[in-house]
């Protein structure tokens, strides 16, 4: 409950850091969201990522609750534990057709003050607990093992920064009524967090993503549609090492639905391919996760945003992401 509370305040100090700024048009700027303990250590990214076309900054608070388990013969992983990422994420126009951005993550672990709230959760709406009845509440226990032999393991409390991002994008292309664009944005990510933490991969990760998005006509401007595909190059690091695939796919996409002059409802998917080279099949095949969440426009300039995710195709994803974010949009230059 202290870190929540000193996560919290981190969150406003740093909003009232970044209110001073151009006047612009409010974005729809987005963070990333956990993909699992290892898989949200790589440059693998997400409808949640920066979308090149709107400029400007936020800070994002994502807390997952994790509590699954698996083996084969070869595999086994055990992820019980709650971890909290808070991001300050920044897109910056160079001109019309050229972005930079960056993105700074703290992440911490621990054994979680959810567990309770998530059972409520899965009660009322009728979902399936999976291990949290054969594990005590608000225990920390993240493990991959290859041959009995542990790979990557954290049991204790952790915190630290997480590995840094930086993209560079080029708009490819734009509808002449203005309704959508094209673009294609190169990320990196600096081995600048601890292996030993899991807060980071010690390793440069590579991503190339191709980003698409456009204002449905027969909504009235009230409907938008975006998706994107890419593919991550993973190196070899000391969180799993040669156990990481080369190559991860990914792609996704998103839909959001403005209710009202301030409101917008959305939901998205993401998918991507196995990062580890493992026999169990919740590590082995294709992974998704759902989102959902709630827009608040405060002034044409500042954006919250409410949600949560869902895994829907693997267990070892997050059981369930909460997330809060707050944006400040930037001009777009000229």
């Amino acid at each position: 409950m202290i870190m929540l509370a000193r996560l919290g305040g981190a969150i406003v100090a740093l909003s009232l850091l970044l209110m001073v700024g151009p006047l612009a048009r409010a974005g729809a700027l987005t963070c990333r969201t956990p993909m699992g303990p290892f898989a949200s250590l790589v440059a693998v990214a997400g409808p949640n990522t920066l979308d090149p076309s709107d400029p400007g900054i936020s800070t994002c608070l994502a807390i997952a609750s994790h509590a699954s388990t698996q083996s084969s013969e070869v595999d086994s992983y055990l992820f019980d534990g709650e971890s909290t990422q808070l991001q300050l994420v920044g897109l910056w126009a160079l001109n019309e057709d050229w972005r930079v951005g960056a993105q700074v993550p703290w992440i911490s672990w621990g054994g979680g003050v959810l567990d309770a709230v998530i059972d409520t959760w899965h009660s009322a709406f009728g979902l399936p607990d999976g291990i949290r009845d054969d594990v005590p509440r608000g225990q920390l226990s993240v493990e991959y093992a290859r041959q009995g032999i542990a790979v990557g393991r954290l049991d204790e409390d952790a915190s630290g920064i997480g590995d840094i991002g930086l993209m560079l994008a080029r708009r490819l292309g734009a509808r002449e009524d203005g309704r959508g664009e094209t673009w294609l944005s190169l990320r990196g990510e600096l081995p600048t967090g601890d292996p030993e933490r899991l807060t980071g991969s010690d390793s440069v990760d590579v991503s190339l993503t191709a980003h698409w998005h456009r204002q449905a006509p027969f909504a009235v401007d009230r409907l938008r549609l975006q998706a994107h595909t890419g593919i991550a190059r993973l190196s070899d690091g000391q969180v799993l090492g040669a156990e990481l695939e080369s190559w991860v796919g990914f792609g996704g996409g998103a839909v959001d639905f403005r209710v009202g002059p301030r409101v917008s409802v959305g939901a998205g998917l993401d998918l991507r391919s196995a990062v580890v080279e493992a026999t169990v099949p919740d590590l082995e095949g294709l992974a998704g996760v759902l989102h959902v969440g709630v827009a608040l426009t405060l002034t044409p300039r500042h954006t919250v945003r409410f949600g949560f995710s869902e895994d829907v195709l693997v267990s070892s994803h997050p059981d369930v992401i909460f997330r809060l974010q707050w944006s400040r949009a930037g001009a777009t230059a000229r």
